[in-house]
C-alpha cells in the first residue's frame, strides 16, 4: 500500500513530506527558548554572605580552605596548580606564572574582588582571601627568583595592596588588612 499525500490537490512523495516534515521541525526547534535556574534573590541582596557573617564562621571557613589546598604544613604540591573559589558577583582572577613547582590559592567572597598576579619563580606558594568588596590585589614579580611565598587577607571593603618584585625581606610575607579604604604598596628589589 503507498502512502500518497496530497497538498493544495498536488500529490507529493514520500521523500517530498519527509524533507517538508524535516524543515517544519527545525523551524520549530530552532524557535524555542531556553530556560535555566538561577540563584538571585532580588529580596535580600546580601544573602549569600550571611553564612559568612561573623569572624568565627569567617575563620573557620578560611583554615578548611587552606587545609583543603596543602599537601602537608610548609610542603607545596609537586606540580603546578591553581584553586579558584570565588562567591559573589564581578569577582576577578588573572594569574600568569612561570615556576616549577606552585600551590596558588584564590578565595573571593563579596563583590568586585580583583586579584592580579604576575610572578616568575621556582616555587610558588601563594593565597589570596578577599572578603568583602572592591578589594584589590596586584602582584608583580618579573624577576624570577628561587621562592615566592605570600599569604594576602584581605577583609572589609576598598582594600588595596600592590606587590613588586621580591627579596629575602619579603620571604614568606604575610599581609592581614582588616577595615575600610586601605592601601598598601611594598616594593622589594635586590
Amino acid at each position: 500500500m503507498a502512502w500518497k499525500f496530497y497538498i493544495a490537490k498536488k500529490r507529493l512523495d514520500m521523500k517530498t513530506v519527509i524533507k517538508i516534515v524535516l524543515v517544519i521541525l527545525f523551524f520549530v526547534g530552532a524557535s524555542s527558548t531556553v530556560k535555566a535556574q538561577t540563584f538571585e534573590n532580588r529580596n535580600n541582596e546580601n544573602s549569600s554572605l550571611s553564612s559568612i557573617g561573623n569572624e568565627a564562621s569567617q575563620q573557620n571557613f578560611l583554615s578548611t580552605q587552606n587545609a583543603n589546598a596543602k599537601v602537608g604544613e610548609g610542603s607545596l604540591l609537586s606540580e603546578n596548580a591553581v584553586f579558584i573559589t570565588q562567591i559573589g558577583d564581578d569577582n576577578e582572577v588573572n594569574s600568569v606564572t612561570s615556576s616549577s613547582e606552585s600551590n596558588i590559592r584564590y578565595v573571593q567572597i563579596g563583590n568586585s574582588n580583583i586579584a592580579d598576579v604576575n610572578v616568575g619563580s621556582e616555587r610558588i606558594d601563594e593565597t589570596i582571601f578577599q572578603i568583602g568588596d572592591n578589594n584589590t590585589v596586584f602582584d608583580y614579580n618579573v624577576f624570577k627568583n628561587e621562592g615566592h611565598n605570600i599569604d594576602v587577607r584581605q577583609s572589609g571593603s576598598n582594600q588595596n595592596l600592590t606587590l613588586f618584585g621580591s627579596n629575602s625581606i619579603s620571604e614568606k610575607l604575610k599581609v592581614s588588612m582588616q577595615g575600610q579604604n586601605q592601601t598598601i604598596i611594598v616594593r622589594n628589589f635586590n
